[in-house]
This record gives structure tokens, C-alpha cells and sequence, in this order.
């Protein structure tokens, strides 16, 4: 039933989202990330990431990722050489958000999952205020999948929304952050666009819709298999080139070893 339930779900989320969607807003953010959480000292990940929203829906997408969205689906030639600049991002998910619906969109390799996930509605709220980018903030804190988290959110700007899957406060959250620092969201500027951004949400058609239990099975069974699905694709491995890649696959996973979600609950 559970099964059918979200067959269904996703079925008319996929209508919903089948027109290109106008936003009005526009909020960036910069996330910053340490992936080893083993080593302080290690380099963290900084990358720009966008939320738009309009009046009933929001995404939230990295930089590089909508530019890219923009010249595939429109065509926006303009935008070709903007790529360039742009580092390639580590995360490359991207969040819908309606007041009642969560779907994320996930690239594993070559292939894309889409799956629902559950509102944040855990919030204690704080009567501590911080003035940040010039909004008076609020203090709100949140255990979720692992992680102790701290926000400030302004009602000055009256979305209840925020960066990653975060919303469900009495104001659009300015910046939030783990206890231990190891992973950190902070708006780098808020406007209302002049003329609405458009975006077409293409990449569903193409996602494998599955749930969030299966996403996390596909994802470790990916890190565990992924020399061997290398050589099953035609990538030739003999001799040293074969243990150095494998050596250099090990090194990169054991490095990258503090994933955002700590926890499958």
C-alpha cells in the first residue's frame, strides 16, 4: 500500500511539475562542507547553491547545476561560457519543496533517483536573536538524521523555507550549521528578481523513482561495486593501472566518509 502510495505521489508530482515554473525570488547561498570528518585539519568544500521560490514552491539547486539545467533544456547560450567559471560542485542534488511535499532528485554515477522525504516539523525554537546581513534573526535548533543543528531565521523575510531540506520555520533561514561544524549554510544575498526565472523540471522525467530506503541501498551498493562496474562498462584495467585506480578509489571514499545524513531513520 505504502508502495502504491508513493507510485502515486510521485505520479502527479511529475504533472505538477511537467510546465516550466516561474520564481519571483532568489536567495544564494554558500554551503561550506568538510568532508573528512576524521581529519580537523582536512580542506572543506565550498559551493554556491540557489534557492528560488515563488508563492507555492521552492527548489533548491547548486549553481553550476541550474546553469547547466538552463542551456540544456532552454538553450541559453549565453550561459556556455558562465559554466566555465563555475567549479564543479561535490553535491548535486536538488530539492522541490511545496508546503506539503518534499522530493529530492539524486545523480548516482550516471543514473538519476528521484524520492520523497518527510517535512521537518522538530523545531525548538529560541527567544536568542543575532542581527545577520542586516536581518534580525531568531535562534531555532533541530536534531535531524545524526546531526545537531543551530539556525537564525528572519521574519523580515517571511518564507518558511531554507537551504538543503530545511524549512518549516516562521522565517526564511539565514544561515544554520551542525555542533560540530561540519557542515554550514550561510545567505550570501536575498532579492526579488526583476523579471521571474524560469526553470523547467526536465531531469524528473528521467529519474528512477524509487524510496529513500532503496536510494540509500543503491548509493553504499554503488561505493562498494564501482571498480567493477567500471570494467562492465568497458573501462580496460590491467596490471598497475588497475590497483593504482583502486587504491586511489579507496583513498577518495575513505576521505569522503561525513556524509551530510548520518543516520537512514
Amino acid at each position: 500500500m505504502k508502495k502504491l502510495l508513493f507510485v502515486l505521489f510521485i505520479f502527479c508530482t511529475s504533472l505538477t511539475f511537467s510546465q516550466p515554473i516561474s520564481f519571483d525570488y532568489e536567495i544564494k547561498y554558500v554551503v561550506s562542507w568538510q568532508p573528512d570528518s576524521l581529519n580537523p585539519a582536512s580542506k572543506r568544500t565550498l559551493e554556491k547553491y540557489l534557492l528560488y521560490i515563488n508563492d507555492s514552491v521552492s527548489i533548491f539547486i547548486s549553481e553550476y547545476e541550474f546553469v547547466t539545467d538552463s542551456v540544456i533544456n532552454n538553450a541559453d547560450r549565453t550561459s556556455i561560457q558562465y559554466i566555465t567559471t563555475l567549479p564543479y560542485g561535490y553535491f548535486d542534488n536538488k530539492i522541490l519543496k511545496t508546503r506539503t511535499s518534499l522530493l529530492i532528485n539524486e545523480r548516482i554515477g550516471l543514473d538519476q533517483y528521484s524520492y520523497e522525504d518527510k517535512l521537518i516539523n522538530s523545531w525548538k525554537l529560541s527567544s536568542d536573536t543575532m542581527t545577520i546581513k542586516g536581518y534580525r534573526c531568531n535562534k531555532a535548533t533541530l536534531a535531524f538524521r545524526g546531526r545537531n543543528y543551530t539556525a537564525w531565521y528572519t521574519t523580515e523575510i517571511p518564507f518558511s523555507d531554507g537551504p538543503y531540506k530545511f524549512s518549516g520555520l516562521p522565517g526564511l533561514i539565514v544561515s544554520i550549521a551542525d555542533d560540530k561544524d561540519h557542515i554550514a549554510y550561510t545567505m550570501e544575498s536575498f532579492r526579488k528578481l526583476k523579471v521571474p526565472r524560469i526553470y523547467k523540471v526536465a531531469y524528473l522525467k528521467k529519474s528512477r523513482k524509487i524510496t529513500r530506503k532503496e536510494y540509500l541501498q543503491v548509493f553504499d551498493n554503488y561505493q562498494a561495486t564501482l571498480l567493477t562496474d567500471m570494467e562492465s562498462k568497458g573501462v580496460i584495467m590491467q596490471g598497475q593501472d588497475k590497483e593504482k585506480l583502486k587504491e586511489k578509489l579507496k583513498k577518495q571514499q575513505k576521505e569522503n566518509n561525513n556524509r551530510i545524513e548520518l543516520s537512514s531513520e
